[in-house]
This record gives C-alpha cells, sequence and structure tokens, in this order.
C-alpha cells in the first residue's frame, strides 16, 4: 500500500489527526525532529556550561596575574626609594 495524499486526507475525515501520526511517514520525522531537537538543546546547554567555566577561570588568572603585577611593581618601587 502506497501512502498518497488522498488516502491521508480520507483518514484525517474519517478517524482522525491522532492516527495520521501513527502512519510511518508521518511519526518517523516527528520522532527524528524531536531526537534532534533533544540533542541540540543538550549540546547547546554543554557549550554554554563550558563558557562559562572558562569565563570563571578566566576572572581567577587575570586576578592572579594582576596580584604578581602589583608585587612586582611594589617591589621596583621600594627598589628605587632605597636606592
Amino acid at each position: 500500500m502506497a501512502f498518497t495524499l488522498e488516502r491521508s486526507r480520507a483518514r484525517v475525515g474519517r478517524i482522525g489527526v491522532l492516527s495520521l501520526t501513527t502512519d510511518t511517514p508521518w511519526s518517523l520525522p516527528l520522532f527524528a525532529l524531536l531526537l534532534l531537537s533533544v540533542i541540540w538543546g543538550a549540546t547547546l546547554h554543554l557549550v554554554e556550561r563550558d563558557r562559562e567555566s572558562a569565563v570563571r577561570a578566566t576572572k581567577e588568572t587575570l586576578g592572579e596575574l594582576l596580584d604578581t603585577y602589583e608585587a612586582q611593581v611594589g617591589d621596583r618601587k621600594d627598589s628605587f626609594v632605597n636606592e
């Protein structure tokens, strides 16, 4: 039995929309779309979580570098004052 548009219209009229979703030509693409949506959602969530982690690590590293720079500048200033 080949799937035709006329046959699907007749089914919608007789049985309803719910039975149309159980046909493979409709259910398989819907399932694939649902699966792809879940995969993309999970991927985007992981990317956002990694981005937030990278921003946090960058802020911590920058703070450490600024502390080191401040200590070095203080040492240099003290060495000029003591000379």
